[in-house]
Formats: C-alpha cells, structure tokens, sequence
C-alpha cells in the first residue's frame, strides 16, 4: 500500500471523501434539514418555479463556500497537528 503522504501529494486521498460524521444525531439533524428544503423547494413551486431555481443557486452557492471552508479547516488542522508533533519532538529532545 502506498504510503499516505505520497497518496496526499499525488491527490489519490481526499479527506473529504472519507468523511464519516461521528455524531448520531448529524444523520437525524441533515434528514430533517434535507426534508424541510424539500418542502420549501413544492412551495416555491407553486408561487414561482424561477423562486426555486434561484434558491437552488443560493444553496449551491454556500455548498460550495462550505466545501471551502472544510478545506481551510482541514489545513488548518494538519498544521496544527504538524507543529503539535514538532513540539512533542522538541521536547523528547530536552
């Protein structure tokens, strides 16, 4: 198995496509938020379907600013965890 560093360079692992929520209640919480959109998007519908493909923008739009925010997230951490290992090395060294 190729080690994981070289799988993060050459792009073959993508954190995000092993997301796994580790909370319960994420599945309950996105099942009730996916249905409430469900009945927002009839309603928008039966008023206006040009509402529905605009509000289908919007949430496309911030799945997008959140997929960019998780990235952030995610380097933010493997630094963190980078000088945190750093620190735990200097230490040893002491």
């Amino acid at each position: 198995m190729e080690k994981l560093i070289y799988q993060l360079y050459y792009g073959g692992f993508v954190p995000a496509e092993h997301y796994e929520p580790c909370l319960k209640e994420h599945k309950r919480v996105k099942r009730e938020q996916n249905m409430e959109v469900e009945e927002f998007y009839k309603k928008l519908d039966e008023v206006d379907s040009s509402l529905k493909k605009a509000y289908g923008r919007i949430l496309d739009s911030q799945h997008e600013l959140l997929s960019l925010d998780i990235a952030s997230i995610f380097a933010d951490g493997f630094k963190m965890g980078a000088r945190l290992m750093m620190e735990v090395m200097e230490q040893d060294a002491d």
